[in-house]
């Protein structure tokens, strides 16, 4: 299936539009979002963050803030395909989106229970009295979602990014307040899924991943996309273990 946008855009609107990815340059833009389910953005967003995050390297090595040009350029090729293809709605349907590594809304930080700046969470209030912890909550938009029990001696804070940032780093800044003496980074999901996004010399090929377990061994399940730089799209193949019933959107 290969379906052109040469229709949808003038040329003047695709060169306003091009951006760089990994030294690649996109032509097309995502006319057309608004009519895209609010929650399906918000999830695409959080996919183009990852995947931009993820192609910078090592995230202990990035800065907190994630270039906000190489997400939106990662979130219009996402956006492209699931605008054009039917194929790629079934499979935003699904909830196939990008794993969880490297984290880009949520730590735990794992804490001594008896540290003086955990006072106000003993109480059962919602902050520190950790000026490290403070600043960067405020800085970074980050939000105490709740303080858990962990174990015996130690307790834990769920902390949760409003606009996805790079976890890692933040982890990094919180590993120097006292107490501290363990952060856990990502969560896991019921689905085994994800997204990757690699260039080539036409445009990208975009491999959209789900993993399930089937008579006691792990399966997995493929489609494959290429984005050319012009905004066309073109599933290339689909492959793997037959997704399970209980499982399928389409």
């Amino acid at each position: 299936m290969l379906l052109s946008l040469g229709a949808c855009f003038s040329l003047k609107a695709q060169i306003a539009d091009s951006k760089l990815v990994n030294g690649k340059e996109e032509r097309f833009s995502t006319k057309g979002v608004e009519s895209i389910p609010a929650e399906m953005v918000y999830q695409f967003k959080n996919d183009a963050a990852r995947l931009a995050l993820r192609s910078l390297g090592d995230p202990s090595h990035q800065p907190i803030l994630i270039p906000e040009d190489l997400t939106q350029s990662y979130f219009n090729i996402l956006i492209n395909i699931y605008t054009h293809d039917d194929v790629a709605k079934s499979i935003a349907n699904c909830h196939i989106h990008t794993a969880s590594s490297p984290s880009t809304d949520y730590l735990k930080i794992i804490y001594e229970r008896t540290v003086d700046w955990a006072s106000p969470l003993r109480k059962g209030i919602t902050s520190t009295d950790s000026k490290i912890i403070n600043n960067l909550i405020e800085q970074y938009d980050l939000l105490i979602e709740r303080n858990e029990y962990f174990d015996a001696r130690r307790d834990a804070i769920v902390l949760r990014a409003i606009k996805p940032i790079n976890m890692t780093a933040i982890a990094n800044e919180l590993y120097p307040v006292e107490a501290v003496e363990l952060i856990e980074l990502g969560h896991d999901r019921n689905q085994d899924t994800d997204i990757s996004i690699q260039t080539n010399d036409e445009g990208w090929q975009v491999r959209y991943l789900i993993s399930f377990r089937e008579e006691k061994s792990v399966q997995q399940h493929y489609w494959f996309y290429e984005v050319k730089w012009t905004g066309q799209v073109t599933l290339l193949s689909e492959g793997g273990a037959p997704i399970p019933e209980h499982l399928q959107c389409y």
